[in-house]
C-alpha cells in the first residue's frame, strides 16, 4: 500500500504486482479483476529489470536489448485515499509511457491514451473514494500508429525504435495520485510582449461541480512583485478560460542564451459564490504546478486553488534571414538528439540529468538542440530555461515519402500530438523551434501547411516549418528552413576558406544547416565494459573478433586515433564554413556523440556515454564552434616556398555584447611555436550578430627553406 494521511498527492512509486501478456488475451481473460502473480518496480522499464525475453541475437546494426519484450504488460497497485480527500477532484498521473495505456480500478475499465510526448492524465474521482482501491494498468508497447516511412519501410521515429532509445515497455517518470479541489486552476499558459513589457496570462479553470460558480482570480509576479488582484470570473462549463494582463516591472528580468532569468508566477482562485459548498474538496497541487501552500487565511470555508509556474519574457523570432532574441541576432550552434542513452534505453527523467548533459554540451560552444523526430520530457526544458538553450521540438513523426496526412488516424495523432505539446511545454523559453517531423518527402503535403499554419494561430510563442529537411521557398506558411541545401546547392559540408551564400541566395527566411559532418571514425573496443545497462554492443565483440583474425587487433588503437584526427578536422571545417555563410542562421550537428543505430555511426568527438574519446578538448573545439569564432580566407591549405601567402580575416561575433575598441593582431608559427611573422589589424568595434572583416595579410614563404606546417 502507498498512501500518507493529509497528502496532496501519493507517490505509486515502487513494487507493483505485474504480468506479461504476450498472446494479448488479458482484456479477454479480465485480468485487471485478478492479482497479478508477479512483481515489477515503476517507474522503470522491463528490460532494466531483465522481464521479457532473453535476447541472444548479435545486432550488427545498433545496441542489442538483453531482455525484449514488446507487447501488453499489466501493472497492479492497491492505494488507500485518505479520508479527507472526500469530496476532492483525484487524478492518475503516468509521466512518459509507452505507447498506449488503459486504466481499471478495482475491475472497472476508466480510459486508454496513447501519447508519446506528455504525460498521461486521468480523472479518477468517480471511482476513488477514501479507503482501499485497486488500480491497474495494461502498458501496450506495439506501434499503434504508422508514425514511419509509408510504403514498405519502418513505421517508427526515434520517439519509438530499436535504433536509438528502445521500444521499452513500462512508465519512466512520476506515477501518482492528486488530488484538487473541484474548481481548480487546470492550466496557465503565458503570452509576454517584449515590447510592451506585459504577459497575457491565460488560465483554463475546470470544474466538475456540475453547477455554476463565481469566483476572483489573482496573479502575482513574484520576481519583479507586481501584481493584478481580483479578477472575477464565471465558471459554469467543465473547463472556462480567464484571460488577463500582467505588467512586468520598470526592469523586468529577461531570458537570454547569456542570462537566463526567469519569472515566478503563483495564480490563485478563490470561490466566493456557490450553490452546493459540499460538492467542493479542499485545495491541492494541481498536475502541472509545483505544490503551492493554500490553507492560509481561507475565508469562511470559500474553496481555493493555488499553481505556480515558471515563466519568461524572451522574445525568439525570424528576421530575415536570421533568428533574433530579445532584439540581438543569434546563431545556433546545436545537435541532433536522436534519444541516446545507452545504459537505460530511455530518456533521463530528472533535471539533474539533463543539466549535467546540457552542460556538457555548453562546454563543447553548443547553445542549441534538435529533438529528432521526439520531445523529451519535462526535466530536459526546465534544465534548458535555466542554461539558455534553445530547443527544437518535433512530434513523433519520420516519413520520408511524405504523404504524412494519408493516413487519416496518424493525421489526426499528429495534430492531437502537437497540440498536446504546445500545452504541456509551450511556457519554457527554451522551446523556441519546432517542426512537423524529420525529413517528410520535400514537405508540400498539404497537411504539414495546416499544421503549420494551425499552431502560428494557436501558440506564435514558437516558430514552426513544415519539416526538417529540405528547405523550399515555396512553402509560404513556414518561419523558418532545415536543410543541406536549397535548389541551388548544397549548404553543409567541406568548403575550405569559403562559404555557401550563393546556396542560400533566394531564400529570405533563416537556414539552419542540417544533420552537419557525419564523419564516421574507428570503434573504441575498450569501451565494452561500459555497457552496464540491458543495452549491449554485441556488434563491437563482432568486429573486435574480426580484426583479430586478420591479426590486426594491435593496429586498433591506431586506427581510432588516426580516424579521430580526421573526424575533429571534418567537423572544424563544416562548422566554419558555416560561420564564414553570412545568410546562415545556425547549424545541428550530426552529430557531438557517437549513434549506435541504424549501422553503428562513431561520428561523435563524444561516445555514446556523453564521454570524451580524448581527440579534442573542450577549449579547442570552442575554437572554431562558440560565439565568437575568427576566419580566415585563402586560396589553398598548401604553398610553395616561392609564393607569398595572402588570406584575409574576420570574426563571427554573436556574444552577448558588442566587443568595443579591440585591436585583432595575427601570427603565423611553426608546429613548434616559433614565431615567423605577427602582425596587427587597425582597432575597431566589432558588432554582435554578424561577421566583420578585419583585413589581409600576408607572409613572404621564401624563408621556409624544407617542408613545414605553419600555424
Amino acid at each position: 500500500m502507498s498512501a500518507v494521511a493529509g497528502a496532496e498527492s501519493i507517490s505509486l512509486k515502487g513494487d507493483w504486482n505485474f504480468k506479461l501478456d504476450p498472446d494479448n488475451v488479458g482484456i479477454k481473460e479480465q485480468w485487471f479483476k485478478h492479482q497479478l502473480p508477479d512483481k515489477a518496480k515503476l517507474p522503470g522499464s522491463l528490460d532494466e529489470q531483465k522481464l521479457g525475453i532473453k535476447n541472444d541475437a548479435k545486432e550488427i546494426g545498433r545496441l542489442t536489448r538483453e531482455y525484449k519484450y514488446i507487447g501488453p504488460a499489466w501493472y497492479q497497485k492497491k492505494v488507500t485515499i485518505p479520508e479527507n480527500w472526500n469530496n476532492k477532484r483525484i487524478v492518475l498521473f503516468l509521466e512518459r509511457a509507452m505507447w498506449e495505456t488503459k486504466v481499471y480500478v478495482d475491475g472497472i475499465y476508466i480510459e486508454t491514451q496513447n501519447s508519446l510526448s506528455v504525460p498521461h492524465v486521468y480523472d479518477l474521482t468517480d471511482s476513488l473514494t477514501p479507503g482501499e482501491h485497486e488500480i491497474t494498468i495494461c502498458v501496450d508497447n506495439t506501434i499503434k500508429i504508422n508514425i514511419g516511412h509509408t510504403l514498405g519501410g519502418a513505421k517508427w521515429a526515434h520517439i519509438h525504435s530499436e535504433e536509438a532509445q528502445t521500444c521499452w515497455n513500462g512508465i519512466i517518470g512520476r506515477i501518482k495520485l492528486i488530488a484538487t479541489p473541484k474548481v481548480w486552476i487546470d492550466s496557465v499558459q503565458t503570452y509576454p510582449d517584449f515590447e510592451k513589457k506585459v504577459t497575457k496570462v491565460k488560465i483554463t479553470i475546470g470544474n466538475i461541480t456540475g453547477e455554476k460558480v463565481d469566483g476572483k482570480l489573482n496573479l502575482e509576479d513574484l520576481t519583479d512583485d507586481v501584481s493584478v488582484k481580483n479578477i472575477p470570473f464565471s465558471a459554469n462549463e467543465k473547463e472556462t478560460v480567464v484571460e488577463a494582463d500582467l505588467p512586468f516591472g520598470k526592469l523586468p528580468t529577461i531570458w537570454d542564451e547569456f542570462s537566463p532569468k526567469m519569472h515566478d508566477l503563483r495564480c490563485l482562485i478563490n470561490v466566493t459564490r456557490t450553490l452546493c459548498p459540499e460538492n467542493f474538496g479542499s485545495p491541492s497541487a494541481n498536475h502541472h504546478a509545483k505544490v503551492v501552500s493554500s490553507n492560509k487565511n481561507r475565508g469562511a470555508g470559500a474553496p481555493r486553488d493555488v499553481k505556480a509556474i515558471n515563466f519568461a519574457l524572451r522574445d525568439f523570432r525570424a528576421n530575415g534571414r536570421h533568428f533574433d532574441l530579445n532584439g540581438r541576432t543569434v546563431y545556433l550552434r546545436g545537435r541532433a538528439d536522436s534519444a541516446v542513452f545507452p545504459l537505460t534505453g530511455y530518456p533521463p527523467m530528472s533535471v539533474d540529468e539533463w543539466r549535467k548533459m546540457l552542460n556538457i554540451y555548453k562546454d563543447y560552444g553548443l547553445n542549441h538542440v534538435r529533438f529528432h523526430s521526439w520531445c523529451p520530457p519535462e526535466a530536459a526544458f526546465v534544465a534548458a530555461d535555466e542554461l539558455g538553450f534553445m530547443f527544437q521540438i518535433e512530434p513523433p513523426l519520420w516519413d520520408g515519402h511524405g504523404m504524412v496526412g494519408s493516413i487519416p488516424e496518424r493525421a489526426v495523432f499528429i495534430l492531437a500530438e502537437a497540440n498536446r505539446i504546445v500545452d504541456t511545454y509551450g511556457n519554457h523559453p527554451s522551446f523556441c523551434l519546432m517542426s512537423m517531423g524529420n525529413e517528410l518527402g520535400n514537405g508540400s503535403d498539404p497537411y504539414l501547411a495546416y499544421l503549420v499554419d494551425y499552431l502560428k494561430k494557436k501558440d506564435h510563442r514558437h516558430l514552426y516549418t513544415s519539416t526538417t529537411h529540405p528547405p523550399d521557398k515555396d512553402r509560404k506558411a513556414d518561419n523558418y528552413f532545415v536543410g543541406a541545401g536549397t535548389k541551388k546547392g548544397v549548404a553543409r559540408g567541406i568548403r575550405p576558406f569559403k562559404d555557401f551564400n550563393n546556396s542560400l541566395a533566394d531564400l529570405k527566411r533563416p537556414l539552419i544547416a542540417h544533420e552537419l559532418g557525419q564523419p564516421a571514425m574507428y570503434p573504441n573496443f575498450k569501451e565494452i565494459p561500459k555497457y552496464t545497462g540491458p543495452l549491449k554492443p554485441r556488434y563491437l565483440d563482432i568486429f573486435k573478433k574480426t580484426l583479430e583474425e586478420h591479426k590486426m587487433l594491435d593496429q586498433a588503437e591506431a586506427f581510432r586515433l588516426a580516424s579521430g584526427a580526421l573526424l575533429v578536422e571534418i567537423y572544424k571545417e563544416n562548422i566554419e564554413a558555416q560561420l564564414r555563410t553570412s545568410s546562415s542562421a545556425g547549424f545541428q550537428l550530426l552529430d557531438i556523440q557517437d549513434y549506435p543505430g541504424h549501422g553503428m555511426a562513431t561520428i561523435g568527438i563524444l561516445d555514446v556515454f556523453l564521454d570524451s574519446k580524448g581527440l579534442i578538448t573542450p577549449e579547442k573545439f570552442r575554437r572554431f564552434c562558440s560565439e565568437t569564432v575568427p576566419l580566415i580566407r585563402a586560396r589553398s591549405f598548401t604553398w610553395n616556398s616561392d609564393e607569398t601567402f595572402k588570406a584575409t580575416a574576420e570574426i563571427a561575433h554573436y556574444g552577448q555584447n558588442d566587443l568595443i575598441n579591440v585591436t585583432p593582431v595575427w601570427t603565423i608559427k611553426t608546429k613548434g611555436g616559433k614565431i615567423l611573422a605577427e602582425g596587427e589589424f587597425k582597432k575597431l568595434d566589432v558588432p554582435t550578430g554578424k561577421t566583420t572583416q578585419l583585413g589581409e595579410f600576408e607572409f613572404k614563404l621564401d624563408k621556409i627553406k624544407t617542408s613545414a606546417q605553419l600555424v
